[in-house]
């Protein structure tokens, strides 16, 4: 199923509304290396200071928040072998809502163990080919909803949101080497 509806500044920006009590401002950091190795500025944004040390917890935040108060009552699930299933379990947590997340049997046992720390309901798929088609059979099933970790407007919109906080942070501190983008156009 391809993703028909087109994911736009506005839609990010509300996203980052939305999100903005539960996500850490994360650093944006010039890396002298890469710079030097580009010739050219490069800059990295420190995602992993997020919680669940990745930017998947704004998308899945941001998805989460959008639905009805039944959508919640109701529960979710996910398929995911590491971040996008501990970011839906963390807005799970932080929502109230319950959650399934499929898991394929490679996944790392550090992951699960994290995964579980959120007392969320686990359930062992095979392969990674086959969680997926396990998590929306399982959520047609149950009446849940199913939390694509990336097919979904509302999640790519949550995770715009960091490019957003890329863009504010680089033109604050270097305005001379946006001259192209302005900070009220984003």
């Amino acid at each position: 199923m391809l993703l028909m509806t087109v994911t736009t500044m506005n839609s990010i920006r509300k996203a980052s509304q939305t999100i903005r009590e539960h996500v850490k401002h994360t650093p944006l950091i010039r890396s002298d290396y890469l710079s030097k190795l580009c010739r050219c500025s490069s800059y990295l944004k420190l995602e992993n200071q997020q919680h669940t040390n990745s930017f998947k917890i704004r998308g899945a935040l941001n998805k989460m928040s959008q639905l009805t108060s039944e959508q919640k009552e109701a529960g979710v699930v996910t398929a995911s072998s590491g971040n996008h299933a501990q970011a839906v379990a963390l807005a799970a947590q932080i929502l109230g809502i319950h959650v399934i997340i499929v898991v394929p049997e490679q996944v790392s046992k550090a992951k699960l163990e994290k995964m579980r720390e959120y007392s969320v309901e686990v359930v062992l798929g095979d392969g990674f080919d086959e969680v997926e088609p396990k998590a929306r059979s399982i959520a047609g099933e149950q009446g849940k909803s199913y939390i694509s970790p990336y097919n979904d407007y509302e999640v790519i919109s949550g995770q715009g949101t960091m490019g957003l906080k890329y863009f504010r942070t680089l033109i604050v501190s270097t305005p001379s080497s946006c001259q192209l983008v302005k900070e009220d156009s984003l």
